[in-house]
Formats: C-alpha cells, sequence, structure tokens
C-alpha cells in the first residue's frame, strides 16, 4: 500500500530541481517530439513544460507557459516556425528560441540569424550539438549543468 507520505517522496524525486532550464517543444512531428523529450528528461536540470505540434499551439503554449527555451521545427502545418517566432518574440520576450530541423541549408541558417534567434541544429547532429547548447542555456538561467 502506497502512503501519503511514499507518494510525497516519490513525486519530489519525479520533479525537476529548482530553476531548472524549461523547454517547450514544438515539432509536427510526434515521434520526434517523443524521443526528443526523452532525451531531454535524461539531462540534468532540464524540465520539458510542454509539446506542440503546430505553430499555433507553440504560440498559446509560449504565452501561458513562458519557457526558458524553445526547441522549434521550421516546417509545421498551418503556422511555421519563422511566422510563430514573430508572434512569440512579442508575447513572451524572454524565451530563447532555437530552431531544430531537417534543413541543413544555408539559407535556413541565415532565416534563422536574420530572426535574432538563439541557434540552428540540424537534426542529424541533434544528439551531438543540443548538450552543448542546453549547457550555454543553463548557464545563463544561473542553473549548474552539472548539479
Amino acid at each position: 500500500m502506497i502512503t501519503d507520505t511514499d507518494m510525497t517522496s516519490l513525486e519530489s524525486q519525479l520533479q525537476p530541481p529548482p530553476g531548472a532550464l524549461r523547454i517547450l517543444i514544438a515539432d509536427d512531428n510526434d515521434t520526434f517530439r517523443s524521443d526528443l523529450r526523452s532525451f531531454l528528461e535524461s539531462q540534468r536540470n532540464i524540465d520539458v513544460v510542454g509539446e506542440a505540434g503546430n505553430g499555433i499551439r507553440a504560440i498559446n503554449l509560449a504565452q501561458s507557459l513562458r519557457p526558458d527555451l524553445i526547441l522549434m521545427d521550421i516546417s509545421m502545418p498551418g503556422i511555421a516556425g519563422p511566422e510563430a517566432v514573430q508572434v512569440i518574440k512579442r508575447i513572451s520576450p524572454d524565451s530563447k528560441i532555437v530552431f531544430v530541423t531537417i534543413h541543413e541549408e544555408g539559407i535556413f541558417k541565415e532565416i534563422a540569424h536574420q530572426m535574432n534567434l538563439d541557434g540552428l541544429i540540424p537534426k542529424r547532429t541533434l544528439k551531438e550539438n543540443l548538450p552543448p547548447v542546453l549547457d550555454r542555456f543553463k548557464k545563463m538561467k544561473g542553473c549548474d549543468a552539472t548539479e
């Protein structure tokens, strides 16, 4: 039998540490979102606060959750990443945004640069390139990446 004390202990073990980097994932591929969430949850001081499968949902969640970091696909149905970014920068100006995309052509890097985004990571190199990016944002927030 599980007691309230046991539940409180279990809940505290499952909770991210206070001050964890709060991340919103925005990508229309359900499998990719799930895999990315699992990867992020295996990292220290990370709290995945939400997931969006399209740009409109990303905008709504950015406004309500005010994440520290949004990992956003460029190509999504309805409102795509670049259009969603324009709105999110107005409604959640403190959120950092990194494009995570299959598009590796230079034009997309230029778009990210022109939009003053905080990065662009190709999906094929995500597991190698995402941890240093996460560490950079953790340091900016003041949570130690090695705690």
